[in-house]
């Protein structure tokens, strides 16, 4: 991931720090708001990487081809939309009353994702801790 992250644009760099902290603050509430939390940042997360500028969709497409082609599917607009009426509903919102009707699998990537690193297990990252 820290190879990655050296390659954005400095402002892409500090958005995806932003999110990242804001990650972290939605899996610290109670339990019993964890699955509004997770909901909450979903929606919002899709709603900003929907607003943002041009720069930051071409690093996302550049760095993360398999985040960008999810990003841009129909299956992650009807995904957020299905997660912010979740997070609005509240801790007694019923799930069974939501739709999240796209294709899934998403449709075939508008990107060619041709050079994929080696997948890492969790040994790779021993020499974090």
């Amino acid at each position: 991931m820290e190879d990655n992250i050296g390659k954005l644009r400095p402002g892409t760099k500090t958005l995806f720090w932003k999110w990242w902290d804001r990650l972290f603050d939605a899996v610290s509430v109670p339990e019993e708001k964890l699955a509004n939390s997770l909901a909450d940042l979903i929606a919002d997360f899709k709603d900003a990487y929907d607003k943002a500028d041009s720069t930051v969709k071409a690093d996302v497409r550049t760095v993360w081809p398999e985040a960008y082609n999810l990003l841009e599917s129909n299956f992650a607009d009807n995904f957020a939309a299905a997660a912010r009426k979740f997070a609005d509903g509240g801790l007694t919102m019923d799930i069974h009353s939501l739709s999240a009707d796209a294709a899934y699998p998403p449709l075939p990537p508008a990107v060619k994702i041709s050079n994929r690193q080696r997948s890492r297990s969790f040994d790779d990252f021993d020499d974090l801790y």
